[in-house]
C-alpha cells in the first residue's frame, strides 16, 4: 500500500556535501499502452543536508538548514519481458528545500534517468486516493495533529518545537474535488521569552487560532489540500493577518493518513510540518 524510500545524493562539489532523504508515498498506474504501463510515483518526506550554508561554508546558497522538505517523484514506462520480469525506462525528480524558514534557500533540484529491469513478486493493485472515500457521502470530517520546527529569526535563530491541531469539514463535489472549511491552532513556547514591538509580532512568537477555507484534489496517487485562512487571535498586523496552507496526504489505512505540509504568510513559506490524521 505504501512506498518507503531511502535516498542518497552525493555532489562532486565539496561545499554542497550530500543529501539523505526519507520519503513515504504511493505508486500507481497512470495509463496503459497494450502490455506496457505508465507508472507514476509521488513521495514526500524529509531530507538531511550534510553541509548547509554557514559562516564557514558561505558558498552553499542552496539550503541553510540541515533538515528540509524532500520530495521524490518519478515516471516510468514498464513493459513485460519474460514472466514476472519487466523492462523500464523513466525519469526521476528530487527536490530539497526548507521552505525559506531560513535563508539562503535556492533549493536543490535533481533530474535523473533510469533504464533497467524489475521483478514483480506479487500482483497487487494500488488503489487511487479517491477510493478511500465513499462517493455516496457528502461530508467528511478530518482531525489531524502536526509537529514542526520554527524560529522568530529569519536568517538565523534557535529552532523551537511547535505543535498544531487542525479540524476540517470536507464537502464532496465530485469523486476528485472537495471544498474545505477548517479551524487551525498552533502553539510554540518561547525558549527565551522577550518583549517585542507590536509590529514584529507573528504567530511564530505566540500561539494562534485561525479559520481557513480551501479546496482538495484527489488525482490518482495524490491527495492535496490548499487553504487560505485568517487569524482570529493576534497578530493583527496586515502582513501577518492571513496565512495559507498546503498539505499532502498519504493514506496508510482507509481512514488514517500521514500528512506533510507548508505554511506561508503572503508569498513567503515560513515552516513545514508533519503529522498524522484521521478521517471520520
Amino acid at each position: 500500500m505504501l512506498d518507503l524510500g531511502l535516498h542518497y545524493i552525493h555532489f562532486p562539489i565539496k561545499t554542497e556535501g550530500q543529501i539523505i532523504g526519507i520519503t513515504i508515498g504511493k505508486t500507481g498506474t497512470i495509463a496503459r499502452f497494450g502490455k506496457a504501463s505508465l507508472i507514476g510515483q509521488f513521495a514526500p518526506g524529509f531530507g538531511y543536508s550534510t553541509n548547509p550554508y554557514s559562516k564557514e561554508n558561505n558558498k552553499n546558497l542552496n539550503i541553510s538548514t540541515h533538515i528540509g522538505l524532500f520530495v521524490h517523484s518519478n515516471l516510468s514506462l514498464n513493459f513485460p519481458i519474460y514472466k514476472n520480469w519487466y523492462g523500464l525506462f523513466g525519469f526521476g525528480f528530487n527536490h530539497l528545500s526548507n521552505a525559506s524558514i531560513q535563508r539562503p534557500n535556492y533549493g536543490y533540484n535533481t533530474l535523473t534517468t533510469k533504464i533497467g529491469t524489475s521483478y514483480l513478486l506479487k500482483q497487487n493493485r494500488v488503489p487511487a486516493q479517491n477510493e478511500n472515500y465513499d462517493k455516496s457521502r457528502k461530508y467528511y470530517y478530518h482531525l489531524f495533529g502536526s509537529y514542526f520546527k520554527t524560529s522568530s529569526g529569519y536568517w538565523d535563530g534557535e529552532r523551537q518545537n511547535s505543535f498544531g491541531l487542525h479540524s476540517q469539514i470536507e464537502r464532496n463535489i465530485s469523486a476528485s474535488h472537495s471544498i474545505l472549511l477548517g479551524c487551525d491552532y498552533n502553539y510554540r513556547k518561547e525558549l527565551h521569552p522577550v518583549e517585542k514591538p507590536a509590529d514584529e509580532e507573528s504567530d511564530n512568537l505566540a500561539h494562534y487560532l485561525g479559520i481557513s477555507t480551501g479546496v482538495n484534489w484527489k488525482i490518482g496517487i495524490i491527495d492535496l489540500n490548499a487553504s487560505f485562512g485568517a487569524y482570529l487571535l493576534k497578530p493583527w498586523t496586515y502582513s501577518k493577518k492571513t496565512y495559507s496552507l498546503l498539505h499532502s496526504k498519504t493514506y496508510f489505512l482507509k481512514n488514517y493518513y500521514l500528512l506533510i505540509g507548508l505554511k506561508a504568510h503572503k508569498f513567503r513559506a515560513e515552516l513545514f510540518e508533519a503529522g498524522i490524521g484521521v478521517k471520520l
